[in-house]
């Protein structure tokens, strides 16, 4: 049976080399060691996902919530009517509030639990000035040794339970339990 460490380092390389050949393909990462993650993030992956991340929480939360374990499993589980989904928003809730688009939701037998939304990470430019100072000069570069700045990259960003007065956003999309019918 193959060590967590190396089956870690394969999905590292297999990160490194899927980038290496398009820098544009969007590469979702397993590991199992949460250390790991740092050689991740250096291979830009996309999303990284560490086994057993919720484990200790779950285990923890059966002795003070006894029914979230089983909630949890049944959100995860595929066959379920009530597993986590996303879904687009309808044009007619776009410029609305969450509380109208989770009405909505719910009138299609889904409960809506939050948005996500795709963004695209923190560019030099959006924090420099204009004129060329050393300083900015200096973060300028920093951010490009560093790989960021300059890429097309989005990031999945998800607000559970934002307030009820949220205004809906054309890049948005549902999260939600169950499926809107």
């Amino acid at each position: 049976m193959q060590s967590f460490g190396l089956r870690d380092e394969k999905t590292i390389h297999a990160t490194l080399a899927s980038k290496g050949l398009n820098s544009k393909v969007r590469v979702l990462a397993y590991i199992h060691l949460p250390e790991n993650r740092v050689y991740l993030q250096r291979a830009q992956a996309d999303e990284i996902f560490v086994a057993d991340e919720m484990a200790g929480y779950l285990l923890a939360s059966r002795t003070l919530a006894s029914g979230l374990p089983q909630a949890a499993k049944d959100m995860f589980s595929v066959e379920s009517p009530s597993r986590l989904s996303v879904s687009p928003i309808p044009r007619e809730l776009i410029g609305q509030t969450f509380a109208a688009a989770a009405d909505f939701f719910f009138k299609k037998g889904a409960i809506l639990i939050g948005l996500t939304r795709e963004e695209s990470p923190l560019e030099a430019a959006d924090i420099l000035s204009s004129d060329a100072s050393a300083l900015d000069d200096f973060i300028r570069r920093k951010f490009q040794e560093a790989g960021l700045g300059a890429s097309e990259k989005t990031l999945t960003r998800a607000r559970v339970n934002p307030p009820r007065d949220t205004i809906i956003d054309a890049n948005d999309e549902a999260l939600l339990i169950g499926r809107a019918s």
